[in-house]
């Protein structure tokens, strides 16, 4: 037990960095629980859906759609792999479909250039 304040503070400071500690150890086992699991689930629901969005990607660019914005032809695709993954009864979150788009236009945007070189 503390005898003046200053023992009362330091006990206090020591009880409050040991529990920090404790939360900070039981934040690190967590993490290293879900985040395999949740990086799995993300990588298995956009591979289901890749082929589709590089088709999106590949026919919006080889139609006729030079009226369309960037964003607009991104849009297009994000809708197509959520209205696919709903209908596959695989519900997918829109920024994990923007994400996937993004990444299949880059794809064929790297594609292209490397055939073209």
């Amino acid at each position: 037990m503390a005898n003046t304040f200053s023992d009362l503070w330091d006990e206090i400071k020591t009880a409050a960095l040991n529990e920090v500690q404790s939360l900070k150890n039981t934040i690190i086992q967590w993490e290293g629980r879900l985040v395999p699991t949740i990086e799995s689930d993300l990588v298995l629901v956009l591979s289901q859906f890749k082929s589709l969005a590089v088709n999106m990607v590949t026919t919006l660019a080889a139609a006729e759609f030079a009226n369309l914005t960037g964003g607009q032809k991104q849009s297009i695709t994000v809708n197509t792999i959520i209205q696919s993954a709903l209908n596959a009864g695989k519900p997918i979150a829109i920024q994990d479909a923007q994400l996937l788009a993004q990444q299949a236009y880059n794809a064929v945007k790297s594609a292209v250039a490397d055939v073209t070189k």
